[in-house]
């Protein structure tokens, strides 16, 4: 039976078991935070659990998919690079002509399939990653030069970021461009370029602010405050939350601005009810869980057997760390409210499969290293 285990492509113990644990704990903690959030509005539709039974389904599902890629050699996503990426770029393309003609919401960020609504910029998150990492392994030696080495990037992730503008979603474009740059940095890009590309970059991505009257309002009332509706009132009960929680916390589902005080805490606000309930030291605990996650990927990406493996990793921790990282810095008033979620602990979809599957990719980056550095043992025996 142990020669059979020991024979199989994939065990659990090739695993990084650490960075799998990281994981359950973050989901678990947050299926205990989201159901204490949302029971008040759950109450008012008629069934507390309504939204932690919708949560408790999408983790599920998450985890499936989490398990299928944890099983999916991650050298694959090299061959299929290209191809993800250009159906990434139809898909943007083809919500917002939906959207031009025949939508009626306010943005063009969501493709509905069958009733089931999903977030078009999660699937090109994946895809510019893969291609990212795909494309700084072929061309690690140019990285120095601009013309053959950094520009052909440069156009892809500008060509990404205007789709994903025109939805328009400031935030998610944002962070995009802030984990390739992060990608590109690892990969040897000269600084030089790279601050030039991100001077230029940021001046007109601010510029693109001016197109959108809500990105507007919520800028204006962040600088302004004052403002008793709309993002200025989400930010005031926040931190109202934040702050009546103290070091310790009221106590798990005392929470008062979950009252319907604070709209929809349950999603991008979540963890303002975690500080109101659990108190600084709660909010301490979910940040360090991401802190630990993320630079375990770190470790699993350093320890990769090849400069792809190391690239992949860093963007889809990068991605999944600085979400975490936005987030708290949006409830705690730090930044404008940016409708971005808190991986795993906010309601939602589109995120939470994108999360889980991208750490099963990065858990078979790990699986490979260690079964790589087990067959160099036993040749070296």
């Amino acid at each position: 039976m142990n020669r059979i285990a020991s024979n199989m492509p994939f065990s659990l113990g090739n695993y990084d078991k650490q960075l799998l644990f990281i994981i359950v704990l973050i989901a678990g903690t947050g299926m205990v935070m989201l159901y204490s959030a949302s029971s008040a509005i759950g109450r008012e539709m008629g069934d507390s659990a309504i939204y932690l039974k919708g949560h408790f389904v999408r983790i599920l599902i998450g985890f499936g998919l989490m398990a299928l890629t944890m099983h999916i050699d991650y050298r694959l996503y090299k061959k299929i690079a290209l191809p993800l990426l250009i159906i990434a770029l139809i898909v943007l393309t083809a919500g917002l002509i939906h959207h031009r003609f025949w939508g009626t919401g306010a943005t063009a960020r969501w493709i509905y399939v069958g009733g089931i609504s999903i977030q078009t910029s999660e699937f090109m998150k994946f895809s510019l990653i893969t291609y990212i990492a795909y494309f700084l392994e072929k061309k690690k030696d140019k990285m120095v030069y601009f013309s053959d080495g950094l520009l052909p990037m440069v156009i892809v992730l500008s060509i990404s970021s205007l789709l994903i503008l025109k939805q328009p979603d400031f935030s998610t474009t944002a962070i995009l461009v802030t984990v390739v740059f992060i990608m590109l940095f690892v990969g040897n890009a000269r600084m030089s370029h790279l601050f030039a590309i991100g001077s230029v970059g940021s001046l007109l991505m601010l510029l693109s602010l001016f197109g959108s009257s809500y990105q507007i309002a919520r800028i204006k009332s962040y600088f302004e405050g004052g403002d008793v509706s709309g993002a200025g009132y989400q930010m005031q009960q926040s931190l109202m939350s934040l702050g009546g929680g103290g070091f310790l916390g009221i106590g798990l589902g005392g929470s008062i601005s979950k009252n319907l005080f604070l709209p929809t805490p349950h999603t991008d606000f979540i963890l303002a009810i975690i500080g109101e309930e659990m108190g600084f030291l709660g909010v301490l605990i979910i940040s360090t869980m991401f802190l630990m996650f993320f630079f375990r990927s770190l470790k699993v990406a350093k320890s990769s057997k090849d400069s792809f493996g190391l690239y992949l990793a860093v963007g889809l921790a990068s991605s999944i760390f600085l979400y975490s990282a936005v987030n708290a810095a949006v409830v705690s008033g730090l930044l404008p409210v940016t409708g971005l979620p808190i991986p795993l602990v906010s309601y939602g979809g589109s995120n939470i499969l994108f999360t889980l599957g991208s750490v099963g990719v990065i858990l078979n980056i790990s699986s490979s290293t260690k079964k790589n550095k087990k067959r160099y043992k036993r040749s070296s025996d």
